[in-house]
Order: C-alpha cells, then sequence, then structure tokens
C-alpha cells in the first residue's frame, strides 16, 4: 500500500474547518478517506474532580494527546489500522469506546491546533488553515 495522503486542516473555532473537511470527504468518498479529529485526543481528565475539569484550558496544546495521535499516523501510513479515542464533552473524560480507523489513501485530520504541533506537522503532506474573522466566527 501506497503511504497516504494526509490533510492537516486547522482554524480557530467556528472557522468552518469542519465544514471544508466534509467538503473533502464528501468529495474523495468514504471509502478512500479517513477523518480524525485532534478533538478525540483530549487527554483522559477522569481523575480530576469536575470542578478542576472545568478549569482546563482545553486550547492550550497540554490538553492533547498529541503523541498518541502523531503514533496513530505512522500506524496508518505503514498500512494497519489503529483505534481512536472518543472523548465525552460534557463529562472532560474519555469514553471506554473508540473509534475504529483503516488506513486509507487519503487522512484528514482536522483540529484547532494541527498545525501548532511540529511533530504532527511533519506528518502532515496539506497543509490548511481557515482563517474566518473572530467577529464572523462568533456569529
Amino acid at each position: 500500500m501506497q503511504a497516504p495522503v494526509i490533510i492537516g486542516i486547522a482554524g480557530g473555532t467556528g472557522s468552518g474547518k469542519t465544514t471544508v473537511a466534509r467538503a473533502i470527504y464528501d468529495r474523495v468518498g468514504r471509502d478512500r478517506i479517513e477523518w480524525i479529529s485532534h478533538d478525540s485526543y483530549y487527554r483522559n481528565f477522569d481523575g480530576l474532580s469536575t470542578e478542576e475539569r472545568h478549569k482546563i484550558n482545553f486550547d492550550h496544546p497540554d490538553s492533547l494527546e498529541t503523541e498518541l495521535l502523531t503514533r496513530h499516523l505512522d500506524v496508518l501510513a505503514k498500512g494497519s489500522s489503529v483505534d481512536v479515542p472518543t472523548y465525552d464533552f460534557a463529562a472532560h473524560a474519555r469514553r471506554q469506546e473508540t473509534q475504529h480507523v483503516e488506513p486509507r489513501r487519503v487522512i484528514i485530520v482536522e483540529g484547532i491546533l494541527v498545525l501548532a504541533e511540529p511533530e504532527l506537522r511533519k506528518r502532515i503532506d496539506i497543509k490548511l488553515f481557515v482563517d474566518t474573522p473572530a467577529d464572523i466566527r462568533f456569529m
């Protein structure tokens, strides 16, 4: 199997990252593409109290287990599947269930900090930043 093309899509909250990813996903076709959200890799904060979890800055790179995402992309690039964590945003904790992801010709990785992480950025072939003014994102 040929190494996949990895597309990284970043931008601020509400910028349209998911809309861009969905358009690519629909255009390329489900049989040739996988879509991974960086949000799935939020660290598991289930050992903290609810009050402590609400104080976490989820826009900071340390809140994400990017090293696991990087390893998953390496495994996918070698032709093997991975089990991506799923995250419960209400509880600020990982769920027991995972999302089984198969290697495909194209892999989209989407999230606000996807292009901010050097090791992750090295693995991304096509880098897209959705630049939407803050006042538009707010709406």
